[in-house]
């Protein structure tokens, strides 16, 4: 774990008219999941599958969720967010920056996914997707991590 005095003291935001991707604090939300799939052909013929992982936490610049299998470091995800509160599943797309395995009763994988810029320009997630976690992190406050 990285040394306290090594962390950012103030967090990141975005920047009008940047095409950054949006950096913020965790927020967690009891009960959401997601359908995850690899971008690419093999993900436009099939659609997204069945499965759901479970999101552990998310932020207007991206979350982590549990999962079985392991996904590969800069592999780029499409991804339907079941969100409590939000009337339907907000699709966003997203690249894979780390794993970690968890030991428990079995081995579990976490994730964690970087959202791709929000805006109008083509490939970036939807501004009204970006309004849905703004309101989400309203109401559900802030981790500590």
């Amino acid at each position: 774990m990285a040394d306290p005095k090594d962390r950012r003291e103030h967090r990141r935001f975005k920047v009008e008219g940047s095409s950054t991707a949006v950096q913020e604090e965790a927020f967690e939300i009891e009960s959401a999941t997601a359908q995850i799939k690899t971008q690419g052909l093999k993900g436009a013929l099939f659609g997204f599958p069945k499965t759901r992982y479970r999101i552990l936490n998310i932020s207007k610049g991206g979350m982590a969720f549990e999962s079985e299998k392991p996904f590969k470091k800069g592999e780029k995800l499409a991804m339907m967010l079941f969100l409590p509160g939000a009337d339907e599943p907000i699709e966003l797309t997203g690249v894979v920056r780390w794993q970690k395995n968890v030991l428990s009763q079995y081995v579990l994988i976490t994730v964690g996914v970087q959202f791709d810029s929000f805006g109008d320009d083509p490939g970036a997630n939807s501004p009204e997707a970006y309004e849905v976690l703004h309101d989400l992190e309203e109401r559900f406050g802030h981790l500590e991590v």
